[in-house]
């Protein structure tokens, strides 16, 4: 198995922490080395939020993500400060109902997902972070349905555990926005 080291950003309010936790859970439960590493600002909704997971079949020796492989940009501003950066190969996935990839000529693969559209036409709101993820998710084989709930289980306090079936259903739909 590959390394994979991702960066996932956007604004407070957005769940992008609980992705980050989310994947660093569910490939610790398969059986993987993982490291999450979370950046956000004191506004907590509105402000910015990012994260950096590194998932390896090897022991991971620094949380830190200096090249990644691929980033996950939930908002305008995330698509702004990252798509220039994005390192050559990498995968870009951006949320297109809120980041217009129009003209981008960058050395990463663009894939653009409408993961807040999805969301809300599926009565998930709050899970556009989810349809993105599951793409990510469809696109790299990184990660199994199985390890994703056994994850969320392990992430989501037991109060919110009702709330799984939706969650997973937000993954499907993102895996399926981009799969065959």
């Amino acid at each position: 198995m590959r390394t994979e080291r991702l960066i996932i950003d956007g604004l407070g309010g957005q769940g992008v922490l609980l992705a980050g936790r989310l994947l660093t859970r569910a490939a610790m439960q398969a059986g993987q080395y993982a490291t999450f590493l979370p950046t956000y600002g004191a506004e907590v909704r509105g402000g910015t939020s990012h994260c950096e997971v590194v998932v390896s079949a090897q022991p991971v020796t620094t949380p830190l993500v200096e090249a990644p492989s691929a980033l996950l940009l939930l908002a305008a501003p995330s698509f702004a400060r990252y798509a220039d950066a994005a390192p050559d190969g990498s995968l870009l996935l951006a949320n297109s109902s809120l980041v217009s990839a129009d003209g981008y000529a960058g050395p990463a693969r663009l894939v653009e997902v409408p993961a807040t559209r999805m969301a809300e036409e599926a009565g998930l709101p709050a899970a556009a972070n989810l349809v993105l993820v599951g793409a990510f998710l469809e696109l790299t084989d990184l990660l199994s349905q199985q390890a994703m709930e056994a994850g969320l289980r392990a992430v989501l306090p037991e109060r919110h555990h009702h709330t799984i079936p939706a969650n997973l259903e937000a993954l499907r739909r993102g895996r399926d926005a981009v799969g065959a």
